[in-house]
């Protein structure tokens, strides 16, 4: 398993699986967040992903919950998610949850259309964190969403089945 950079995830995940698939922040504008300043957006290669999960199976791991890291990796397309999610089946037999955080601007990109195919696909869990309900501080910390997208992103999380952590 390759590492970038430091790597976070929620408290929730203590115990999971980290694999990460992005590197750093998409966004990486919030006033308030330095977790990902030191590094450059990138996607990992797909190949590199989906070798660390065949890594970690063969290494003997026996994940039950997977958080797929960094900032805000539902940013990837579609054409990378799915074949990580069959993976991660494919290799945890036992897997019950896969999550990632997720910007407001990740989830109102995808159609409902997709986040249904993702949900189905195994990724259960989104942390969205929406920090506050006003939109002159949402401005002001440079959250990219207002109250109104925070709204939306939650209920198309919702209507896809998946929980809004």
């Amino acid at each position: 398993m390759r590492y970038a950079g430091r790597v976070f995830r929620p408290p929730s995940e203590a115990n999971s699986y980290i694999l990460q698939a992005t590197i750093g922040c998409s966004h990486n504008h919030c006033t308030y967040c330095d977790m990902y300043r030191d590094k450059t957006f990138r996607m990992r290669a797909l190949h590199e992903t989906l070798e660390d999960l065949a890594l970690a199976a063969a290494t003997g791991t026996t994940a039950e919950k997977i958080f797929i890291a960094d900032g805000d990796a539902l940013v990837m397309p579609l054409d990378h998610w799915l074949p990580i999610l069959a993976s991660a089946k494919a290799h945890f037999p036992h897997l019950r949850q896969v999550s990632c955080y997720a910007t407001a601007q990740n989830v109102l990109e995808k159609s409902e259309v997709d986040l249904r195919r993702l949900r189905e696909a195994g990724l259960t869990l989104l942390y969205l964190g929406p920090e506050s309900g006003d939109d002159v501080t949402l401005k002001r910390i440079a959250k990219g969403a207002n109250f109104d997208e925070q709204v939306e992103t939650a209920r198309r999380a919702h209507a896809a089945g998946m929980h809004p952590g």
